[in-house]
């Protein structure tokens, strides 16, 4: 559901990656053969845009806050995996970071309203 939610919303919230503005270079990442490779798929593969908000974040915050209200100490590991993911798709320029905040709503969103549901 987070997921879809927010492939849902891009198509009223059309934005280029960070990555992609002139003259970004805010946490510039060292090159390195797996930055290479990244950048090549990234050119090759990618629609060059992005979810607002990022279907990622919100897809793996929502898996691990169900996760962590099954087994708690699993979903802490899968909470942090999130955080991860989250802070990742800021620094490497793939997400504003408003687009990780407003996932991360709608991930607990989706969690409390689908077991206020159930």
């Amino acid at each position: 559901m987070a997921t879809y939610t927010c492939f849902a919303m891009t198509p009223f919230v059309p934005a280029l990656p960070p990555r992609m503005l002139t003259g970004y270079d805010m946490f510039e990442i060292p090159p390195n053969s797996l930055r290479a490779l990244n950048r090549w798929v990234l050119r090759r593969a990618s629609i060059q845009a992005i979810t607002f908000p990022s279907a990622h974040v919100a897809s793996s915050a929502a898996a691990g806050l169900v996760i962590f209200r099954l087994e708690p100490h699993v979903g802490l590991i899968f909470l942090w995996a999130a955080l991860s993911i989250a802070v990742a798709t800021v620094v490497g320029g793939y997400h504003y970071a408003a687009d990780v905040l407003f996932a991360l709503l709608v991930a607990v969103f989706v969690f409390v309203g689908t077991f206020w549901f159930w």
